[in-house]
Formats: structure tokens, C-alpha cells, sequence
């Protein structure tokens, strides 16, 4: 199942801050955090079918899509420019994991992709949500490299 609008979250280089000897969060983090409660009024009824689809399943499949503008993407010279998305990726799963009630730890696979759009008004994480049937050993891994 697609889940899609969630706002791109700051970088985890981006989510503390230190004041007065102490973490706290950034002020990126907190309009993040601002940015989510938003997309989570307007999106209610999707986000309740999510919670939906996902409640059976033991385990998840997370492929995690992040739709950034051409212009951060790529360079007028066609380079690809330095946009990290990577350590975006524990961030939007701890807020899928909030908004469909089913920690974070139940997401056994899954992979991320920058992916190109030209509406700068319409970044956005999109999440493709599948069952997963188990988590696999070491063997099993070592017998579909062998089978290869």
C-alpha cells in the first residue's frame, strides 16, 4: 500500500541542538515536528486505513521514496549535488511508526530512493508499505548469494 505526503524531515545532523550543556531539539526538528501535525489533520482518513492495512501483518516491508525538487537533485551542469537522504530515513520511520500505532522494530526490510519532481510545493516522503513473511538467517542469505 502507497502512503504519500508525509513531509520530509530535517537531517538527523539537524535534530539536536546544545544549550546550556544539554541537548535539545532543533528548531528545524520542532517545525518539523509542526509540519507532521498538519499533514496529520488533513490526512486522517488515509492514515487510518494505513493503520488498517497494517494491523495484521507481523512484519513490514518500507520502501521509503524521497521526492525532492530537480533543482536539489541535480546541478545545471547535470552533477548530482549533495542532498542527503540517508539519515532522513530513521526520522520518517519514526513518524509512520507513530501515526500507524506499530513500532519501528516490526520494519524488517525495505529500501530508500531519491526520486525527481518538479513541483518544489510537493516534497514529500512516500512510503510503499508491504507484509514481509519473515526475517531471514544468515544461511538462508549465504544460499541465495550461492544460488547467484
Amino acid at each position: 500500500m502507497f502512503f504519500y505526503g508525509l513531509p520530509i524531515p530535517c537531517t538527523a545532523n539537524r535534530l539536536l541542538t546544545l544549550s546550556r550543556s544539554r541537548l535539545i531539539k532543533s528548531s528545524d526538528y520542532r517545525a518539523y515536528e509542526t509540519q507532521v501535525a498538519v499533514f496529520v489533520l488533513y490526512s486522517n482518513s488515509a492514515i487510518e486505513k494505513l493503520k488498517e492495512y497494517c494491523k495484521p501483518f507481523k512484519f513490514l516491508k518500507v520502501d521509503t521514496y524521497f521526492a525532492f525538487h530537480r533543482k536539489k537533485l541535480i546541478g545545471l551542469k547535470g552533477e548530482i549535488k549533495s542532498i542527503d537522504a540517508s539519515n532522513r530515513i530513521k526520522i520518517a520511520h519514526d513518524v509512520l511508526s507513530k501515526l500507524i500505532d506499530k513500532d519501528d522494530k516490526y520494519f524488517v526490510c525495505g529500501h530508500f530512493e531519491k526520486i525527481i519532481i518538479d513541483d518544489s510545493l510537493n516534497e514529500q516522503v512516500i512510503f510503499n508499505i508491504q507484509a514481509y513473511d519473515k526475517i531471514f538467517n544468515l544461511n538462508e542469505i549465504k544460499d541465495l548469494n550461492e544460488r547467484l
